[in-house]
């Protein structure tokens, strides 16, 4: 588990990306139940399980982003099946930001390429 109780994110964007990264190497899917300025709520994505995996992050006195509540303990049934719990859409976004850290891809670019990459 990357992510630990007390882990400081400098931006959102970085504790989401983390999120993410997290999320695609467990095969689960997250979204944000509660979002303000100052702080996030995740949950997971099925129904069922939403309630089980949680993280809470909120602002510290140091400006950072810090989790202060996760419950690591992930039990949906579902997990990995299918895209009912990964749509589409998260896995591009996770691609885009992903792909090009590790690969230069081009219109030449065979997919097999960057599956290996992957």
């Amino acid at each position: 588990m990357p992510t630990h109780l007390g882990h400081c994110f400098i931006t959102w964007e970085d504790l989401r990306s983390e999120l993410e990264d997290w999320a695609i190497s467990s095969q689960f899917g997250f979204k944000a139940h509660k979002k303000g300025k100052s702080r996030a709520v995740y949950v997971c994505k099925h129904e069922s399980s939403r309630y089980h995996w949680r993280l809470m992050a909120s602002g510290n006195k140091n400006a950072e982003i810090e989790v202060k509540t996760l419950h690591s303990q992930h039990t949906c049934a579902g997990l990995g099946r299918g895209n009912q719990l990964r749509p589409i859409s998260s896995l591009q976004t996770w691609l885009r930001r992903v792909v090009p850290q590790h690969l230069f891809v081009t219109k030449a670019t065979k997919v097999q390429e960057v599956v290996g990459c992957i």
